[in-house]
């Protein structure tokens, strides 16, 4: 219903998978949500020249942090 709702969600999903990354959290107007067309829930990985390195399966069934932690950590050897 509100940011802040957004942001406290956002956090306790950090914590239950115990993410060391950053994590943003779509605005109100859910302008990436409907840029990547991200519904439901989807796990993306953004590379430094801003292309989408990985895109997950739709949630809830589709969304694997294991596969994306794979995913981060092949594309951070590329570099």
């Amino acid at each position: 219903a509100t940011l802040e709702n957004r942001v406290a969600a956002a956090r306790q999903g950090v914590e239950r998978m115990q993410l060391t990354l950053p994590l943003l959290v779509d605005g109100m107007d859910d302008a990436v949500s409907e840029t990547f067309a991200a519904w439901p829930e989807r796990i993306y990985i953004i590379r430094a020249d801003r292309l989408i390195g990985y895109q997950g399966g739709p949630g809830p069934w589709g969304f694997d942090p294991d596969e994306a932690t794979t995913a981060l950590e092949e594309l951070l050897l590329k570099r």
